[in-house]
């Protein structure tokens, strides 16, 4: 069928390796930026508002955004849907989904919105923010995370609503703490270049985090994360990221896993909550999303790179996936 990609005759590389969480996160091209600090003295509370309206605030066309708060002192509670979690000094908690939440000092206050204590953008700088009363005070850094692309759903999907990951605790890993260190340490003193820091260490405070997380007791059950971890599911995900046009075959997958074909079915959707093929044809599709963004090839050589015969059955595929045909999506979205 025309919109069937390439199917190639080369056996997999049993040695092949791929780091599908970083192939991941380049293709979807996350990147850090920061919102405000802030000190909060008791009794206060303050209901920061959703991703969208962030978007709004900033006057971002991303779909895909994911706030964070580092508490850089002090104590403090979070409350998003119904949970709850005690903070502390360097805790980092992400909204992988970009929920509203209201964070406290823990007594029963009416939430006041941070709209309201948020100066009007545009910043030239990191804004400060106070509120509270006169007792005991913590200090906050709050930042997100978006990307240029819709986010890729897999990922995002696996993450918890609320992730608290502790920087300060025994089994922390070193990378984590240093870098919480060095994000309280840029946001108290705001160098020269401290922007610009903020945002290389958003973003490496995220995937540390991340990393915490797999390697921790968090991840249970299913999910995409949970399929990187799997022995089997693991390897089917690196073989079909490091090659994504080749025509890739439940059999095919099945034998270089080591795993039955019936039982890879199975499991991978179980795990990743779709088939083995359907994933293979929206990792293309962000794959392709890349390199229009880059927007140095023709849209033929986009849709062969990721193993569509034509130019014709790439285009439909796209537009199902992001809502409008390639062309347009790359006019909107070209690096800048």
């Amino acid at each position: 069928m025309a919109d069937q990609p390439n199917i190639m005759s080369d056996p997999p590389r049993s040695d092949l390796r791929v780091d599908v969480l970083s192939d991941v996160l380049r293709v979807v091209r996350l990147s850090g930026a920061s919102l405000f600090r802030a000190e909060f003295r008791e009794p206060w509370c303050v209901l920061t508002g959703g991703a969208a309206q962030l978007a709004r605030a900033m006057n971002l066309v991303s779909r895909c955004l994911v706030v964070f708060h580092i508490v850089m002192d002090g104590r403090c509670r979070i409350e998003l849907a119904g949970e709850l979690a005690e903070l502390e000094a360097g805790d980092v908690v992400i909204m992988a989904h970009g929920d509203a939440h209201t964070l406290s000092s823990g007594e029963a206050l009416p939430a006041r919105p941070i709209r309201e204590i948020l100066p009007s953008p545009p910043w030239t700088g990191l804004p400060d923010v106070s509120d509270g009363g006169k007792g005991s005070a913590m200090h906050l850094f709050c930042g997100f995370l978006h990307c240029d692309a819709a986010g890729f759903a897999p990922l995002l999907a696996s993450l918890p609503r609320l992730m608290v990951v502790r920087a300060y605790a025994p089994d922390a890993s070193a990378w984590l703490r240093s870098t919480v260190e060095l994000i309280v340490r840029e946001v108290s003193e705001a160098r020269p270049g401290t922007r610009l820091m903020l945002e290389r260490l958003n973003e490496v405070v995220f995937v540390e985090s991340l990393r915490e997380y797999m390697a921790g007791n968090g991840i249970r059950g299913t999910g995409w994360l949970a399929g990187v971890k799997d022995r089997h599911i693991g390897r089917v995900l690196e073989l079909m990221h490091a090659d994504p046009a080749r025509g890739w075959t439940v059999p095919e997958l099945a034998r270089a896993a080591g795993i039955s074909r019936s039982a890879l079915t199975e499991r991978f959707g179980r795990l990743v909550g779709q088939s083995p093929i359907d994933y293979l044809k929206v990792w293309r599709l962000h794959v392709a999303s890349s390199l229009l963004r880059d927007g140095e090839r023709k849209l033929s050589e986009v849709a062969e790179a990721v193993g569509y015969e034509s130019e014709a059955a790439f285009s439909k595929a796209f537009r199902k996936t992001f809502g409008m045909p390639p062309g347009s999506w790359r006019r909107g979205n070209e690096a800048r």
